[in-house]
């Protein structure tokens, strides 16, 4: 009987990385018996999403696609029953997302779906875990470096908690899928530096199939770096001020401006309040006793394993900037509309004028 390896995840646990090197190396990892099944996103998002899309009204963020469930969970069931191989490996953390508290009352539908659809194969989930304090510290880190949000840590922490967030709580979807599935068939692993193989997610992953000999360290795409407490900062600031391309000039005067004087944002310093923290310690004793993972003890844990270089905050800025033209121009032509933005290049030496004129000069590579 074939068996079906499913990665949760979860977020902000090298799983771009992961999903980058198995579908760049498709071939190289059936060529050792691993079948990675075909997809037209970075992962295999659109097998949960489409569940989400169908059952719930939550929509899962940026990740488009078209299909139904059972056109997309038939395309990938065909393939595995063609494969010669004897192992599947799906990645996508939106798995998770099944049970998030946007779609929790949908989740037995989705259940049912999951389990009927792989019922001719033996099913193990993979997941990796960080220890539950700086998980959702990063989480907020990201939900600043990636969208528009100018909310605060405590303020976050406290919708986290009246919610009952997966993030502050993996046992929800921990338990969704050991109940699919069987507790024996779930493998979980601490996302630490000392715990992984190799201290790399990616080794890690391919040493469970026997292959991390396939792994070049040298070669490897560092995906989705953290940004330092200073870039958050400055990228924080920078999602306060709404840019619009025909207030250009105003609105990036308004911007330099916003961001010259950060100094006194604490919000990433501060510390998690006495009854979450219990909340905290609560959960992690609860997969201790479930599922057998200790965490590290706090002075030995590592904010991030895959850190990498993080861009400087000049570069921050232009990116930024040329996120949200990039944005506007994709809602016009979603719209059926000419767009009338800068291209990329005429934009970013558009503000370089504007920087340089304000007094603002790009700082040496690091």
């Amino acid at each position: 009987m074939k068996t079906v390896y499913i990665h949760i995840g979860t977020f902000k646990t090298g799983t771009t990385s992961i999903q980058q090197f198995i579908k760049r190396n498709r071939k190289r990892l059936r060529g050792r018996g691993i079948y990675v099944p075909t997809t037209p996103l970075l992962a295999h998002h659109p097998l949960p999403l489409s569940l989400i899309k169908k059952h719930s009204r939550w929509r899962g963020g940026w990740r488009e696609f078209d299909g139904d469930p059972d056109e997309i969970w038939g395309q990938m069931l065909t393939e595995i029953s063609k494969t010669r191989c004897r192992k599947i490996l799906i990645s996508s953390e939106s798995f998770c997302d099944l049970v998030n508290e946007n779609c929790r009352q949908s989740s037995d539908t989705f259940g049912k779906y999951i389990k009927q659809k792989l019922e001719p194969y033996d099913v193990k989930i993979i997941c990796y875990l960080r220890s539950i304090e700086p998980y959702i510290t990063s989480i907020y880190q990201e939900s600043i470096k990636v969208t528009s949000r100018t909310i605060g840590f405590s303020q976050e922490l406290e919708d986290l908690y009246k919610r009952e967030s997966i993030h502050l709580k993996p046992s929800i979807y921990l338990d969704f899928f050991a109940k699919l599935f069987g507790q024996e068939n779930m493998i979980i692993r601490e996302y630490s530096r000392e715990k992984l193989t190799g201290g790399d997610s990616v080794k890690d992953i391919l040493e469970m199939f026997g292959c991390a000999d396939l792994y070049d360290e040298q070669e490897a795409i560092r995906s989705n770096p953290s940004l330092t407490a200073t870039e958050l900062k400055l990228k924080k600031a920078l999602n306060a001020c709404a840019l619009d391309y025909y207030e250009f000039h105003d609105e990036l005067t308004r911007l330099i401006k916003t961001c010259r004087d950060i100094s006194e944002d604490d919000s990433f310093e501060q510390d998690i309040p006495e009854r979450i923290a219990a909340e905290i310690a609560s959960e992690e004793k609860k997969i201790e006793d479930r599922y057998g993972l200790t965490f590290s003890p706090k002075s030995t844990r590592h904010a991030s394993v895959n850190s990498g270089a993080a861009p400087s905050s000049y570069d921050l800025l232009v990116l930024s900037l040329l996120s949200k033209i990039i944005a506007q121009n994709e809602l016009l032509l979603s719209r059926g509309e000419k767009t009338l933005r800068p291209a990329p290049g005429r934009f970013r030496k558009k503000m370089a004028a504007v920087l340089r004129k304000a007094g603002i000069r790009r700082p040496p590579e690091r």
